[in-house]
């Protein structure tokens, strides 16, 4: 199991938090022409909008000092007149002079009011509806007496002019203008558009389509060439010459890396099938007596009525009836061979080029269990096991060959440990959650000593008597069910001997190795494949950054210093992508930033170098297990 330190608790809270954020949608593609577009649209809206506002602004208050002037006009011209008229009380001649101002544009009423301020003339605009928008002018009638030069009150003249006809004028005048701006924005935009398209978008749609295609540990040199037509070099060419060198490189690298291992993958290779044959071989032959039996009781039923079919042909009995029995009987005797001889056939074939194939668990269970039918009867086991129970019919994609002989190797080890035991039982039970599959493989043994569980999985460890193991039976079942990202682990939650297989239901992302040393990267991809994960390389921050945005990653490992983005620049930038982030564990050799500045910044951890990669993947499985919801059977 895994052991992490005293900050265990503040990376599970952590996991906790980061997990919820698992809510938000993955971001949207939206090209660069649209983006521009929106742009162009936006700031043309919003420089639209402050050009009219202020227009109207200094329209409207231009149009009211001209209203105000026609008023003061009308005061010039009209006052004298109404003052003389007013005095000699001549009604007729204000009301006449009431109905032409009436008639003057923007006027709404005119009222005429006696010394008392009592209208006694009120003329109203019938084709206007009454408005808010209202301006009042009152301009008092005083008669100047010739005598002593003295004056007298004779009333008033109050007129109320409307601005809405000057508001509705700019709005025609707005309507038009803001029209035209549109038709503007509209053509330039699109002229904007065919022209980006044509010098950029469609020199980036072949950059794109060129970077993902291209196969990072190929050793062919397939370069990029952007068709176009342009006299002078500009930053497109720079790009492409950039990208091609690039690739040159990786190119060199990778035929480099693949003279370097060569020969050890050969020698790996070598050691590796020695050492799974060694250990399928022992499983089966801790099983042959068990197969021999399962061969050898058919057949003696083969023979038995074959001779007795013989004897009655001899002695001349006509029974057809019989015949017909005994030939069944001895059709589904062959069929049984058949099937335990080519359950044999399975689990010994070589798996070393196996591929994964979607298989339910029940049958690959219900086939070994055949197999070792006789084994357990022989042992007096009671193996208790419902092959139809829910979770036994569970689709996994898995390698069926390799999976059986991890299957029997634990088998084989509960045989062993209950051979002198009185009370043996075997028992298999499976569960899973949202992500991950689980199956139990119980004895009835008391369990297993610390020392020894620590131990176990080792090559050549084991505690059988001399002759009788290999050492490399949970050996091999780590490495197997490893190569499936999944664990194999003694389980102390259970009262007996437990081992549990834990497999993934479903694909695990990629783990992002970021850092200039190609030995360093290699060294951790390789390890981390080790472990069932999925890898991807990249040189420095700025290549980790794009990596991210295209592929779905669930950690990042990264360098801090690096040039062209270290670790720190790759965190900040993550962080400020719309969408679920990786998880970054920082590694540096240096005293770049402390621990606890790292983990505020959003680093899941800061380790120093050299690297202690149980403590990466302790890490790595910590979160993947933290936020799963546990389903037991």
């Amino acid at each position: 199991m895994i052991n992490l330190s005293s900050d265990g608790f503040f990376l599970f809270f952590k996991a906790r938090q980061m997990a919820s954020d698992q809510a938000f949608e993955k971001k949207l593609f939206r090209p660069l022409k649209k983006k521009l577009l929106f742009v162009v649209i936006i700031v043309s809206t919003i420089f639209t909008s402050i050009v009219v506002f202020i227009h109207f602004n200094y329209e409207y208050k231009d149009e009211v000092s001209n209203l105000d002037k026609k008023l003061q006009q009308i005061k010039t011209s009209t006052i004298p007149a109404m003052v003389s008229a007013s005095w000699q009380e001549d009604r007729s001649y204000l009301n006449v002079q009431a109905e032409s101002l009436i008639t003057i544009k923007d006027i709404e009423k005119v009222t005429i009011t006696n010394s008392d301020n009592i209208p006694i003339i009120i003329k109203t605009n019938l084709q206007e509806s009454p408005s808010d928008e209202v301006r009042t002018y009152r301009y008092p009638l005083y008669y100047n007496h010739t005598y002593d030069n003295g004056t007298e009150y004779l009333g008033y003249l109050e007129i109320t002019a409307t601005t809405s006809y000057i508001k509705a004028d700019l709005y025609k005048r707005i309507g038009f203008f803001v029209l035209a701006q549109f038709i503007k924005t509209f053509m330039i935009s699109w002229i904007i558009l065919l022209v980006f398209h044509y010098y950029i978008n469609k020199n980036l749609e072949q950059i794109v389509k060129f970077i993902q295609n291209f196969n990072l540990n190929s050793v062919d040199e397939n370069l990029l060439h952007i068709e176009r037509k342009n006299k002078y070099k500009d930053e497109i060419d720079l790009l492409e010459d950039s990208i091609n060198r690039m690739v040159k490189k990786i190119r060199h690298l990778n035929v480099e890396k693949e003279r370097k291992i060569s020969e050890q993958e050969k020698k790996i290779e070598m050691q590796k099938v020695s050492a799974i044959n060694s250990s399928k071989m022992a499983a089966l032959g801790e099983m042959a007596g068990g197969i021999a039996h399962e061969i050898n009781n058919p057949l003696t039923v083969i023979h038995t009525k074959t001779r007795i079919m013989e004897k009655m042909i001899e002695r001349g009995i006509p029974d057809s009836e019989l015949f017909l029995k005994n030939t069944k009987s001895i059709i589904g005797t062959v069929d049984k061979i058949s099937n335990v001889i080519q359950g044999l056939k399975d689990i010994s074939k070589d798996a070393s080029n196996e591929e994964k194939k979607d298989t339910v668990i029940r049958d690959l269970l219900e086939n070994i269990l055949n197999l070792c039918e006789e084994k357990i009867r022989n042992h007096n086991i009671d193996l208790i096991c419902d092959l139809n129970a829910p979770y036994f019919q569970t689709h996994l994609n898995c390698y069926q060959i390799q999976l059986s002989q991890v299957f029997i190797i634990l088998l084989n080890n509960s045989f062993d440990a209950l051979e002198k035991r009185a009370d043996k039982w075997i028992k298999i039970e499976a569960s899973q959650n949202k992500k991950w599959y689980f199956l139990h493989f119980i004895d009835s043994g008391e369990g297993i000593d610390r020392a020894i569980a620590d131990r176990m999985f080792q090559p050549f460890f084991t505690t059988k008597d001399v002759g009788k193991g290999t050492g490399l039976g949970l050996s091999f079942a780590y490495e197997v069910i490893t190569k499936h990202g999944g664990e194999i682990y003694y389980d102390e939650h259970y009262q007996n001997t437990c081992f549990t297989i834990k497999l993934l239901l479903k694909e695990r992302k990629s783990i992002l190795v970021v850092d200039d040393d190609i030995d360093i990267r290699e060294a951790i991809c390789a390890y981390l494949k080790l472990e069932g994960y999925n890898t991807i390389e990249a040189q420095n921050g700025k290549k980790a950054l794009e990596m991210v945005k295209d592929k779905k990653i669930e950690f990042v490992i990264s360098d801090i210093r690096m040039p062209d983005g270290g670790g720190l620049f790759l965190l900040d930038e993550l962080r400020k992508i719309d969408r679920v982030i990786p998880y970054v564990i920082l590694v540096t050799g240096q005293a770049d930033i402390t621990r606890e500045e790292a983990i505020k910044r959003g680093a899941l951890d800061l380790l120093k170098k050299p690297l202690e990669m149980e403590r990466i993947v302790g890490l790595i499985k910590f979160i993947e297990n933290s936020y799963d919801e546990f389903i037991e059977v």
